[in-house]
């Protein structure tokens, strides 16, 4: 299904069906296998310059992407401290 909105392109269902398969259907930060419940994030978001590109798309469960939309998660700290990428997850060491 195309989505109508200027910031997606054509391939949007394409590419992200291509990232949840990439990172096995699994939540980027809270690790939950979330086939079907899995939305993609834009590490740095469209009005901030990001871009669609593989690289600045991962997958959350939707609750882990309300939650830095909404709630308690700021993602800039999980991505800029001392967390790190291990297989897809990251961690915080």
């Amino acid at each position: 299904m195309y989505i109508p909105d200027y910031r997606y392109p054509y391939n949007w269902n394409r590419l992200r069906f291509y990232i949840f398969k990439k990172y096995n259907y699994t939540c980027q930060l809270c690790g939950r296998y979330a086939k079907g419940n899995l939305h993609l994030h834009h590490i740095i978001p469209l009005g901030m310059g990001g871009t669609n590109s593989i690289d600045n798309l991962i997958p959350l469960c939707s609750e882990c992407h309300y939650r830095i939309h909404f709630g308690d998660y700021d993602f800039r700290k999980l991505i800029n401290s001392q967390n790190i990428q291990k297989g897809g997850y990251i961690i915080t060491e």
